[in-house]
């Protein structure tokens, strides 16, 4: 049956999805004598490779190649993961600014150093590559005989889907979750490149959490600042999720999407995207 094949694909990405989420912590756990940068390098190599195995694998079901989900390293892919890495500090940067500027948030000293920084910065990176090979990568092309946009939208409802068990999720936030899915997205469909869509991706959790000392999707932890929640307003706070789940995040994202989606299908950039299947 035609139906199995895609069923399988599917079961097989997500199963190795998983399996590198895990295997990643438990190298950087295991191997404690070991200089905590390589333990930390060690363990965002291991989920990627595991990640992107996995999805190789589920290719192999359909008869097709990591190329045909848009996972391949052209020359001039570098610069567009540095242009996403700019886009993600900015990004996230501008949607917490009315927080901090209406007083609903305030900032303080932290207790995180360089070292920690950078640490957080390689979790970030791991999380960055294997997030967005499953979502923008295997499933967003997966979708892609549907159109690019609906493509583009239902991977980002799998992203939002994914974080429906994070720690104080709300209705708000997965609305957010799944637009910065859309958002996200329409930075790979504006340079024709997932590497901008990593990068995105890693600095907006990074700023959030190692810089802001915000939670990222609703996980806490310790920053360079501690960013405090000053107004009871959860709709304009976030609550517990973090500005992820306000909604100067929503309106942000939504205006960051249009602007992005309008370059891309201006500038012809749509017609890079096609279906493989």
């Amino acid at each position: 049956m035609k139906i199995l094949k895609p069923i399988g694909a599917f079961l097989i990405a997500f199963v190795f999805f998983i399996a590198a989420t895990i295997l990643g912590s438990l190298v950087t756990s295991v191997l404690g004598d070991i200089n905590v940068f390589v333990r930390f390098t060690l363990g965002m190599l291991v989920q990627i490779i595991i990640c992107a195995y996995g999805i190789f694998l589920a290719g192999k079901v359909e008869r097709l190649s990591l190329q045909d989900y848009g996972i391949k390293w052209q020359k001039n892919d570098l610069p567009k993961l540095l242009l996403g890495l700019v886009i993600g500090i900015a990004a996230f940067l501008i949607v917490c600014a009315p927080l901090y500027l209406t007083g609903a948030y305030s900032l303080a000293s932290g207790s995180y150093a360089i070292e920690d920084i950078a640490l957080d910065f390689i979790l970030f990176v791991a999380v960055g590559f294997t997030e967005e090979f499953l979502c923008r990568g295997f499933l967003l092309h997966r979708f892609l005989r549907f159109g690019p946009f609906k493509a583009l939208a239902l991977s980002a409802a799998i992203f939002s889907l994914l974080h429906l068990a994070n720690p104080g999720v709300t209705v708000l936030s997965l609305v957010n979750i799944f637009l910065a899915g859309i958002f996200i997205g329409s930075t790979m469909f504006a340079t024709n490149s997932i590497y901008t869509a990593v990068g995105v991706h890693i600095t907006w959790n990074w700023v959030q959490g190692a810089i802001m000392g915000i939670p990222v999707s609703g996980s806490t932890g310790d920053g360079y600042f501690v960013t405090n929640i000053v107004s009871n307003n959860t709709v304009v706070t976030g609550g517990a999720f973090g500005a992820e789940g306000s909604i100067a995040c929503t309106i942000l994202l939504t205006i960051f999407s249009v602007l992005l989606l309008a370059y891309a299908k201006k500038n012809n950039k749509l017609q890079y995207f096609q279906p493989a299947i």
